[in-house]
């Protein structure tokens, strides 16, 4: 004869107190009822017309569960094909150089905030980019660059907190904004030309001095005389895939 199967008394203690805490209503969580909370839902008039879904709402709601158009792009045509890109060469004084690449951005940026026109305000298209820099005095965003080097994010440290104390007319926005649209930009650029094949953002090492692009003859000469920095180079060549 079989031996009854033995019930795991733990499992079963497990399921009592499962049951419990479903059963028990003073366990049970709050569900917060107000508009900020459920959403609102048209009224039911129907399944949607296949070929035209848009039809299935009344008039009177349409508007609003389709919202209202800030822009409308029916009457611009694009005058470059999309996708190809900036050309190679261009009639700046230095193709490639900083001074160059700030006036493609600035030119676009033009073109963008006519075609737009007032939705380019109504989508904070002004409050991005460089431009937050002009908000900005000079001597404060020299400050605000020691506050990041000294307080580095990838050790733990809020500079934000530092900022706000030292720069007591700026709001957390502001600072923010500055710090995803011209510091770390800027700090990517800097670190991208410099052709060290890392990017550091928190800026946690000292000052480093300022490293002008080479040509490859003078790189290599570099090497030849031992005045290149052979870790900085093995790096690049590992990168680039020169070995």
């Amino acid at each position: 004869m079989k031996k009854p199967k033995q019930v795991n008394k733990r499992s079963q203690k497990h399921e009592n107190d499962w049951f419990n805490d479903v059963l028990d209503e003073n366990k049970k969580l709050a569900i917060p009822i107000g508009p900020r909370f459920q959403a609102d839902v048209a009224e039911w008039t129907g399944p949607p017309q296949r070929k035209y879904p848009h039809k299935s709402l009344t008039k009177s709601t349409s508007s609003k569960y389709l919202g209202t158009v800030i822009w409308s792009n029916k009457e611009t045509t694009p005058e470059t094909e999309i996708g190809k890109g900036r050309p190679e060469n261009c009639d700046c004084h230095s193709p490639g150089a900083i001074s160059c690449v700030k006036r493609h951005i600035a030119l676009k940026r033009t073109r963008l905030q006519k075609d737009l026109g007032p939705a380019f305000h109504k989508w904070k298209f002004d409050e991005m980019g460089e431009a937050v820099a002009k908000l900005w005095k000079y001597s404060e965003q020299q400050k605000f660059i020691q506050i990041v080097k000294r307080n580095p994010i990838s050790e733990g440290n809020n500079f934000i907190k530092l900022a706000l104390e030292s720069f007591q007319s700026k709001s957390w926005k502001n600072i923010a904004s500055y710090y995803f649209n011209v510091y770390l930009p800027r700090r990517i650029s800097a670190k991208t030309r410099s052709r060290t094949g890392t990017v550091d953002t928190d800026d946690e090492e000292e000052e480093e001095k300022k490293i002008t692009p080479c040509s490859k003859g003078s790189r290599k000469r570099a090497q030849v005389d031992g005045v290149g920095n052979s870790s900085k180079i093995g790096k690049v060549g590992y990168l680039s895939g020169r070995r």
